[in-house]
């Protein structure tokens, strides 16, 4: 019981810093950014998402 808690909250933190990271960094990059730092944005995406 007490490891799901924590599971919890850990996949809780993780939509968190997703989501504060879509809505800064990438927000950013997609705004101003050049095909690079987009492409860097997205791979750094991807990478989160494997990580879940």
């Amino acid at each position: 019981m007490q490891l799901q808690a924590v599971e919890s909250l850990v996949h809780k933190a993780q939509r968190e810093v997703l989501r504060g990271h879509l809505s800064g960094c990438v927000q950013d990059a997609f705004e101003t950014g050049d095909q690079n730092e987009r492409e860097q944005k997205i791979a750094e995406i991807i990478k989160l998402l494997d990580k879940a």
